[in-house]
């Protein structure tokens, strides 16, 4: 869930537990934005790969009953 005026993710490395709690490391930021396009993308990807292997399929079928 996405609280309010917050676009960005942290994002950190877990460190070694010293005697104050957790360490922890800023990796870097993600923005929301960034995320679902990246899915976006993937999503299409597969969905044209998948695609792909069934004309494939379907083209080999068709050459094998030779049509």
């Amino acid at each position: 869930m996405e609280a309010r005026g917050v676009k960005q993710l942290p994002v950190v490395k877990r460190g070694e537990v010293s005697h104050k709690g957790k360490k922890r490391k800023l990796l870097g930021l993600l923005h929301y934005d960034s995320i679902w396009t990246f899915l976006r993308d993937e999503m299409s990807r597969r969905r044209s790969m998948i695609n792909e292997r069934r004309k494939d399929k379907y083209e080999e079928v068709g050459a094998a009953n030779g049509h």
